[in-house]
């Protein structure tokens, strides 16, 4: 019977312990395009996708609706006054794993904790968490189980009391918890086309050290090797209950504005908003620009970035950057296995009804002359 020696062991647990490190990138002063970027002094990467044109249409994309960016955790007090009070943002969408959110600021106040918490589970029990002292929490929480039979949720807490705006005039704020990285991202999208060698550390650590989080750390090697567009393909076609989860909280009118956002704002994001960009009709081309748009605010971060991808094997220069074949390469592939980005949707629950609910509410006739140049 295979077992790991105790060099293997520690080395094992080391690796874990790496991952632990802050991913937090410096906000970025570039402000190529003005118009959509948001300098926040605790906040990178944040832009509107507002103002992006229909193809075919004399119609942009909404402002002030959906916004994308890095982690917000760090954001300032001044950062919380623009984003609560002029941006009145309304829900969060996160897409981090709960490794990624632990320790960040431990102890300390964070925006998220601004928002009710729903995170996904397995199971679709209530939470004995859940305050029955508290009607109208409880009736919230009700709400949407029923609203979203696809979201796995557990209430986890109520924002904190001293924080501001948590709740302004009864309504209450949100935060979906959603990790597009979990078990079945691993043990479904990448294990199956691993070396022998790498399946055998990694049920080694699974079964003998009970770690599932250290196993996915033997399997961050291969998909170094498999590349950044492996990354994003794995999640589109072994993730999907967590993007019909996303694309779920989008489509209700109650939840705008949100901020969705990972780590750096760069591939989950990038991803997400890619699907909802090609759902409104945006030209590819501008899509391909968008997620591109991401190199320059992160620029300034780029080695503090790298450090970190080392740390948990992926070596590659790729998977630091947001390179334009990249996206252009995801968006081909879901062309050709499921018939394009608005076809996949429709496959994995979100119709092509709700797409054009989505379409409706998030686009707008405007002037031609109003229509942004991405590639100036």
């Amino acid at each position: 019977m295979f077992t790991l020696t105790e060099s293997q062991t520690i080395a094992a647990h080391q690796l874990a312990h790496n991952n632990e490190q802050e991913l937090v990138p410096e906000p970025s002063s570039h402000d190529r395009q003005g118009y959509r970027s948001i300098r926040l002094a605790g906040i990178a990467n944040m832009r509107d996708i507002g103002g992006l044109p229909i193809a075919g249409t004399n119609r942009v994309v909404k402002k002030k609706m959906f916004y994308r960016s890095a982690a917000p955790t760090y954001a300032t007090e001044e950062d919380k006054e623009y984003l609560l009070g002029k941006l009145d943002i309304m829900t969060l969408i996160d897409f981090r794993t709960t490794y990624e959110t632990k320790n960040l600021n431990f102890g300390k106040p964070k925006y998220e904790d601004n928002f009710l918490l729903f995170s996904v589970k397995e199971d679709t029990v209530i939470s004995k968490d859940i305050d029955k002292t508290d009607p109208t929490k409880e009736a919230l929480i009700m709400e949407e189980i029923s609203s979203y039979p696809v979201l796995k949720r557990l209430y986890k807490g109520t924002p904190r009391v001293g924080e501001r705006r948590n709740s302004l005039n009864g309504v209450v704020r949100k935060r979906y918890h959603i990790p597009l990285i979990n078990d079945h991202y691993f043990f479904q999208g990448i294990y199956p086309g691993a070396p022998a060698s790498v399946k055998l550390k990694a049920n080694a650590v699974r079964y003998i050290l009970q770690s599932d989080k250290i196993a996915s750390y033997f399997l961050l090697k291969h998909l170094n090797e498999m590349g950044l567009f492996e990354m994003y393909r794995i999640t589109v076609d072994h993730v999907q209950r967590e993007v019909l989860t996303v694309f779920s909280v989008l489509r209700k009118m109650d939840n705008y504005p949100i901020n969705i956002f990972c780590s750096l704002g760069k591939d989950r994001t990038g991803m997400m908003t890619a699907l909802l960009l090609s759902c409104l009709g945006v030209p590819r081309e501008i899509i391909i620009e968008d997620y591109h748009e991401t190199d320059s605010h992160l620029a300034s971060s780029l080695p503090k970035i790298q450090k970190y991808f080392i740390s948990v094997g992926l070596t590659k220069e790729e998977f630091v950057l947001a390179p334009r074949e990249i996206m252009a390469k995801f968006l081909e592939y879901l062309d050709k296995k499921y018939g394009g980005p608005c076809e996949y949707l429709n496959q994995i629950g979100f119709t092509f009804e709700d797409q054009k609910y989505v379409y409706d509410m998030l686009t707008e006739e405007a002037p031609l002359a109003s229509i942004p140049d991405l590639q100036r």
